[in-house]
């Protein structure tokens, strides 16, 4: 477990503190150096590596429940996600104007709900009797 979860804050940092240049990878050197978008996605970059733990879980959670044979949960938690998010984007984008990084929280905080509706139902299917101390 402790190497999990210091794998887990591995990717965090990395995604952190590496977020310009591994930016300037993926779209290339030419639009890497206009600042006018690099800065905005190094901000959603940042704020979204905050809610890599939970991004995981939920793809461990889902691949659990459909090996369960449960593939309306996995559904569910991801309709969980997205009306969070688009709920959420209506708040930190349009009504706060936060721009870019109010879509990051929104699209993080959704993350996180949706993570956390397939632990809720995930604990009660996939662990006997609340049992392995979750």
């Amino acid at each position: 477990r402790h190497v999990r979860d210091m794998s887990r804050r591995l990717a965090m940092l990395v995604l952190v503190a590496f977020a310009p240049p591994l930016l300037s990878l993926y779209v290339g050197a030419e639009t890497a150096s206009n600042a006018a978008i690099l800065a905005p996605a190094v901000a959603y970059v940042r704020i979204r590596a905050l809610s890599l733990p939970a991004a995981l879980l939920s793809g461990v959670l889902s691949a659990a429940l459909l090996g369960a044979k449960d593939s309306l949960t996995p559904l569910l938690g991801s309709a969980v996600a997205a009306v969070c998010n688009v709920g959420l984007d209506l708040v930190g984008v349009v009504l706060l104007r936060q721009g870019v990084p109010g879509a990051a929280w929104a699209t993080s905080v959704a993350q996180c709900a949706g993570t956390l509706s397939l632990l809720l139902v995930a604990r009660r299917k996939l662990v006997p009797d609340g049992g392995f101390g979750l």
